[in-house]
């Protein structure tokens, strides 16, 4: 059975949103960390899920206009051709050479490097969790208070200093709708990494 870290050696951690400290959910292994061949996560080349935010689009022009049903219908192909070119081409700029995961799990920690400036330690995060349901598909990554993240804001707010791009929640969120897996996959692969690293 998995041993609990010893309270001595801790960093001191505050409770995630009055759930308790986040030792609570870790499990670290046996015998100390074991090497592990990093994990990363890419987009997915066509978002199926998020043209489902262009119907309300497509419904509001059609009502508000004296278009047949046909035309509402060559509309909707219109719209979801178009989707489909500019996911493909934002796909090929993100496949150019030397472009990072948008997602990588290693030693270091969590790292989102289009998100966040650095990995967040596997030691500081906690709970690991489905969130607002299946069917947005999110996870939930609860870390500790105190550990202090810098986002990495779209210009012009990445000009600002670091001090006003702190996050001031514990948490960041993987949506499995924008990411190449399925959300067990990514539960599974971060409960995998922070309990084999926690207690590094």
């Amino acid at each position: 059975m998995a041993q609990k870290i010893d309270a001595s050696t801790w960093t001191g951690l505050n409770s995630d949103f009055g759930a308790g400290d986040v030792r609570d959910a870790q499990n670290p292994v046996p015998g100390g960390p074991k090497d592990l061949v990093p994990v990363s996560f890419r987009e997915r080349p066509i978002n199926w899920a998020n043209l489902i935010f262009l119907v309300p689009m497509w419904a509001a022009i059609v009502i508000t206009s004296d278009q047949g049903p046909l035309d509402a219908l060559w509309f909707a192909i219109a719209i979801a051709a178009m989707f489909i070119i500019a996911s493909l081409l934002m796909q090929f700029w993100r496949s150019r050479p030397g472009r990072k995961p948008t997602i990588t799990l290693d030693a270091e920690g969590l790292y989102m490097p289009y998100q966040y400036k650095d990995p967040i330690p596997w030691s500081k995060i906690g709970r690991i969790e489905p969130s607002y349901g299946n069917w947005i598909r999110w996870t939930s990554v609860f870390f500790d208070r105190e550990h202090e993240v810098i986002t990495l804001a779209p210009w012009p707010l990445s000009l600002l200093p670091e001090e006003k791009r702190k996050s001031s929640m514990p948490m960041v969120l993987i949506s499995s709708w924008n990411i190449g897996a399925d959300m067990d996959e990514i539960i599974g692969e971060l409960e995998r990494f922070r309990d084999n690293y926690c207690g590094a």
